[in-house]
């Protein structure tokens, strides 16, 4: 009886080590959110980049503390931070619960840095590192489509009046471009006979403007030129190209 006994505790000790190698198969990784930019839509909106974009915690677990989307300007999809170009950052300083979003739109001037050219706008979601993701790969998302990163010179007004064989021109150059415009850059004068001005029509003069023309500034001169000699009789309009 005794070796019975011995036997069923022998076999019961058997069977809960069975058991206890169970155990570590059915556990579960701890809950953790998990970031990511669900929506990046950037967009020139009165002389800044204005990026309309949502946060997503597609994890287990609410964020704790503050975390940063930052957003970069970029020649190309992929993040580097030793050559793209920091817009600004968006705080989040209250939790955002698993499963949930949060949207807005975060409007920044382009840095005086930045060469002119088109770019991507990149978002980094913690991009202080502050949250401990499950997914920490997944935390770069770029725009589908380029920004014209530049300044934006138009002639915004021109009117012209004759005395004699001289014209008088009265003419306003604007930049509606993010980048500021250094000058010193020609205003070109030109005289055609439709209103379409190209650099084909009959050019005959210019105006200087110096300086720097920054985002919604504009530049107004008056210009006095004589009518060019040898000009066919006709009707002429008088236009401007600027730089």
């Amino acid at each position: 009886m005794n070796a019975r006994r011995r036997a069923m505790r022998a076999g019961a000790g058997f069977l809960a080590g069975i058991l206890l190698l169970g155990l570590p198969g059915g556990a579960r990784a701890a809950a953790a959110p998990d970031l990511v930019f669900s929506a990046l839509s950037p967009k020139i909106a009165s002389g800044k980049v204005a990026i309309a974009n949502t946060f997503k915690n597609q994890g287990t677990a609410p964020t704790a503390g503050t975390f940063y989307g930052a957003f970069y300007l970029s020649a190309d999809k992929t993040f580097d931070a030793s050559t793209d170009h920091l817009l600004g950052k968006r705080a989040r300083t209250t939790p955002l619960n698993a499963g949930s979003s949060s949207s807005a739109t975060s409007s920044f001037a382009v840095p005086a840095s930045v060469p002119p050219g088109d770019y991507y706008v990149l978002g980094v979601i913690d991009s202080t590192g502050t949250q401990a993701e499950s997914d920490e790969s997944n935390n770069v998302s770029a725009s589908a489509g380029t920004l014209s990163i530049r300044a934006d010179l138009v002639v915004s007004a021109i009117s012209a009046t004759r005395s004699g064989d001289t014209l008088t021109i009265k003419s306003t150059v604007k930049n509606q471009g993010v980048l500021a415009a250094s000058g010193p850059f020609r205003v070109d004068f030109y005289l055609s006979k439709d209103a379409t001005i190209t650099t084909a029509d009959t050019r005959f003069g210019e105006r200087t403007v110096s300086g720097t023309l920054a985002y919604g500034k504009t530049s107004l001169a008056t210009t006095t030129l004589a009518i060019p000699a040898g000009l066919p009789a006709g009707t002429y309009r008088v236009g401007a190209i600027a730089d």
